[in-house]
């Protein structure tokens, strides 16, 4: 031994330590690990001091004393206070106190002559050489809830172990970063594991989710940037694709219940979904990270899914429903400056009628006008059908539309069967003997039927207000009657 070499004469001359020097960008990591609310313990095989300067050297912590430290400094207090006395302690923080230029009180709370609890430290130093309980049930649990800052010196395979089965019975998503054979244990239960390209072993890098090629930590940071970046990109874009469902739902609902016209077709909706939803929901999978992205604390995995109750409300309920108010309120607006108030569209939409057959309403009030606004002298809508000189109805004063109603289609058609083949060839809306080529097995509606509404004072509506948007077409109106079939 020692001994036994120093009677040989051997003078101890020195000792030499040797410290690894870390490169700048670790502790780049680091801080941006703590920014981002990631929590880095430190598991090292080296000596509870050692461990505590590497820590302090890689930022893992920073100038607050660890319970380690301020157990050590309450044993020297204790030491101190038996061997030159409470008085002698006293004046020797005094002394210290004025040649720092401080006021007493603080040198005092420092450490220096009163002892202070350990665990009031945010940084626990865990060694088995340390804690006689350290395997008992608990221990992880309690120093993971006092203590924000944890560092594991003289670090056994089995402390490794229970620290990460508690971390995740805590509801923590656990990253391990190890390069050595006994490391795979821990690297297949951790949720992810990390393991450097360059310097890990092979059975490591078999055991790990990640391989950092460069064999740089600061890689890793990227990782888990890109991976939030994505993570709030695809929330935008299922949230976004959701707000529309609740107005094209309500608008179905609303059709398929109340048979109010609907204010979609079928090209409508597709163009919709592929192209005025799904281009810009794929355009947000793009964007670049948001300031707040990596300064924000890791997501609750048990709460924030990517289809979280949270976003269903703001998307549907919220955002959906501001949606839903806008487009009804368009809707009925410019139906109504259309000719056609809310109250007159409930049940229009049954038997495919609207845009395809005449409307019969029932006016209180109101005028006969022409194209040109001139007003029909002899007619009143109340009383009389419109003329083909005055085709429109106008509101005038104070008239307005009572109720409205399609033509009931109280006939079924016999003239004959077309050919399967030629069904869409049979029918010319610009060849009025073309009608009647076609009625075989279609319910028509007679001429006894426009009797009966217009004995109950419902006549065929045209609206002057359609008259006046800029989609009025008269093509319709300047049909020759008089002419043959071709003339139509």
């Amino acid at each position: 031994g020692v001994e036994a070499r120093a009677k040989e004469g051997l003078i101890l001359l020195g000792l030499i330590g040797i410290c690894h020097q870390y490169k700048h960008f670790v502790k780049e990591a680091i801080h941006a690990c703590h920014s981002a609310g990631i929590r880095v313990v430190l598991t090292t095989g080296e000596h509870p001091a050692a461990a505590i300067y590497i820590a302090r050297d890689l930022g893992i912590i920073h100038g607050e004393e660890t319970d380690l430290e301020i157990h050590e400094n309450n044993i020297l207090i204790d030491y101190l206070i038996e061997a030159i006395g409470m008085k002698e302690l006293a004046d020797r923080v005094a002394y210290v106190a004025k040649q720092l230029k401080q006021d007493e009180g603080i040198v005092r709370d420092s450490g220096m002559c009163e002892k202070r609890d350990p665990s009031t430290s945010q940084v626990t130093v865990i060694s088995h050489i340390l804690h006689s309980d350290i395997d008992s049930k608990g221990f992880w649990s309690e120093k993971m809830t006092i203590f924000t800052k944890l560092i594991v010196a003289r670090c056994r395979h089995a402390d490794k172990m229970n620290l990460i089965k508690e971390c995740q019975n805590l509801g923590h998503v656990v990253t391990v970063m190890g390069d050595r054979t006994d490391d795979v244990p821990a690297l297949h239960l951790a949720d992810v594991g990390v393991t450097m390209g360059v310097h890990g072993e092979e059975t490591a890098k078999d055991a790990a989710d990640i391989i950092v090629d460069d064999n740089h930590f600061s890689s890793l940071i990227d990782g888990i940037q890109e991976g939030r970046r994505l993570f709030d990109n695809l929330k935008k874009a299922i949230a976004f694709v959701m707000v529309s469902i609740m107005p094209q739902f309500t608008a179905f609902f609303t059709y398929y219940i109340l048979q109010v016209p609907s204010p979609f077709t079928v090209p409508f909706i597709i163009f919709v979904q592929f192209f005025v939803n799904m281009l810009p929901a794929m355009a947000m999978a793009y964007e670049s990270t948001e300031e707040k992205t990596f300064n924000s604390p890791p997501r609750n995995t048990f709460i924030d899914k990517l289809i979280s109750r949270k976003l269903i409300i703001v998307a549907l309920l919220q955002v959906g429903y501001i949606e839903t108010c806008a487009g009804f309120y368009a809707y009925f607006t410019v139906m109504d400056d259309h000719g056609y108030p809310p109250w007159i569209l409930l049940g229009l939409a049954t038997g495919n009628n609207w845009g395809h057959h005449p409307l019969y309403c029932k006016f209180v009030g109101g005028q006969y006008v022409d194209t040109a606004g001139n007003i029909d002298p002899k007619n009143n809508p109340m009383e009389h059908r419109p003329s083909r000189e005055f085709p429109l109805w106008q509101d005038g004063d104070s008239g307005y539309v009572d109720t409205c109603i399609f033509p009931p289609k109280t006939f079924v058609g016999h003239h004959g069967y077309p050919d399967s083949d030629q069904t869409n060839n049979d029918f010319w809306m610009d060849q009025a003997l073309s009608y009647t080529k076609t009625t075989a097995g279609t319910h028509m509606t007679t001429v006894e039927t426009l009797d009966a509404l217009e004995h109950n004072k419902y006549f065929e509506y045209i609206p002057w207000k359609g008259r006046m948007t800029p989609h009025w077409n008269t093509e319709w109106l300047a049909y020759n009657i008089h002419g043959d079939a071709e003339s139509f």
